[in-house]
């Protein structure tokens, strides 16, 4: 009878870390291991195992571990903190006979970050539709509109290796706007249908509030205050 799989398939591919190194002499110390999702790069991609320190927790999951590591032939100088990391099932052991072929040393170089780290944008501009609220609110209070009012500080959200380049990446939301948000610089609520403009009189939550004290004083005030607004 064939096997049917059911949902999406499961992105990790291997064990847990400390599932690997609790069955090493000195938890794996200098053994080669690397992760499943980082093998769709072509250069070598690998951890050497500096310390482990399990916490000796019942389903031995937990721990510290420091590591070598190597991503995409590039050595990084410091060492590399796998805690975060180990508890992902994702990690598998190379062989010793196999460690030579599999970690390419002739391939890995040290990581120079001038050189191999990504260049990114230090702020991207607005969306359309965005900036042009924003220079509407700036015009409505009388102030002046300055450039670094119309972009986003791209650079806080980063957390990958990178260096920043002081530049302004362009926004390539133009190209969804089709239609009659075309002409999005002329964008009026007015175009748009079914609107609700008329002003909220009733504070929120003061009616759903009241409907589970129906029948007393303050309800009646209620009824009264409705019968006063329509």
């Amino acid at each position: 009878m064939p096997y049917v799989y059911i949902g999406h398939p499961s992105v990790y591919h291997g064990k847990r870390l400390f599932k690997i190194l609790c069955q090493l002499k000195k938890f794996g110390q200098n053994r080669i291991v690397y992760r499943s999702t980082e093998q769709i790069h072509p250069e070598p991609s690998f951890y050497r195992i500096l310390l482990a320190q399990p916490e000796m927790d019942p389903k031995f999951e937990l721990g510290r571990i420091v590591a070598e590591r190597v991503f995409r032939g590039r050595k990084r100088e410091e060492p590399f903190n796998l805690t975060e990391e180990a508890k992902y099932p994702d990690f598998k052991l190379v062989p010793l006979e196999q460690e030579g072929e599999f970690c390419r040393w002739n391939e890995v170089k040290n990581f120079v970050h001038s050189r191999d780290a990504e260049a990114k944008p230090k702020f991207i501009q607005m969306p359309p539709l965005l900036k042009l609220c924003v220079d509407r609110n700036r015009l409505n209070h009388g102030e002046q509109i300055d450039s670094h009012d119309v972009v986003l500080p791209a650079h806080k959200i980063y957390e990958s290796e990178h260096r920043l380049e002081n530049r302004v990446e362009p926004n390539m939301m133009d190209k969804y706007l089709t239609g009659r948000f075309t002409d999005f610089k002329d964008f009026d609520v007015n175009r748009v249908p079914n609107w609700n403009l008329q002003r909220q009189v009733i504070p929120v939550c003061f009616k759903s509030h009241l409907y589970r004290i129906e029948g007393k004083k303050d309800y009646k005030k209620f009824i009264s205050r409705q019968e006063e607004n329509s």
